[in-house]
């Protein structure tokens, strides 16, 4: 499973992380780089979640800088949190995370596999010409549109507009960093 796919998973299932995690903003932008996802814990303390398939000591600066970048904009350092999620850790790995206070959380692969089957099941049972009429009574969408609309995940929606574009049902045009997508 791809790093996106393993996002796409988690930001639907905070609760697979952490108990009581409310999502702010995926793909959060910060001074100091992209944060996956930016959530609040039910203490109200922010919380930095990012998710690695196989974390190195590289990943520590990554946090720091997150964590940096907050502090800096008056956040305190007791509102927030850090969290590494992974479907494995080294030792090393872990020691350094415990060392500067970040938490890690283990995913582990046979549940990714699980739902990566799901998806495929859902992909293959897929009704195309909801997604039609859908398109149709809207005129234009988006790529998020559309997997709010399924209640699919982003890299779902994405092979579904790419098997539509194939077959010449849609056109695709990128606008501002967003696939726009029309019926021909």
């Amino acid at each position: 499973m791809k790093e996106k796919e393993l996002e796409d998973f988690l930001e639907k299932n905070l609760n697979k992380i952490e108990s009581g995690l409310h999502l702010i903003k995926r793909q959060k932008k910060v001074s100091t780089g992209i944060i996956d996802l930016f959530c609040k814990d039910k203490n109200g303390n922010y919380v930095i979640v990012e998710i690695k398939r196989n974390p190195n000591v590289r990943v520590i600066t990554q946090l720091a800088r997150y964590n940096m970048g907050f502090i800096k904009r008056g956040i305190c350092r007791d509102k927030l949190r850090t969290i590494l999620v992974a479907p494995e850790f080294s030792n090393t790995v872990k020691d350094i995370c415990n060392f500067f206070n970040f938490e890690t959380r283990k995913i582990p692969k046979k549940m990714i596999s699980i739902e990566k089957k799901k998806l495929n099941n859902y992909y293959q049972n897929f009704d195309k010409e909801k997604l039609i009429r859908y398109i149709k009574r809207k005129k234009i969408v988006n790529q998020s549109m559309i997997a709010r609309f399924l209640k699919i995940y982003n890299h779902t929606a994405t092979k579904l507009i790419n098997d539509l574009k194939e077959e010449n049902i849609i056109s695709l045009t990128h606008f501002s960093g967003n696939k726009v997508i029309k019926l021909k």
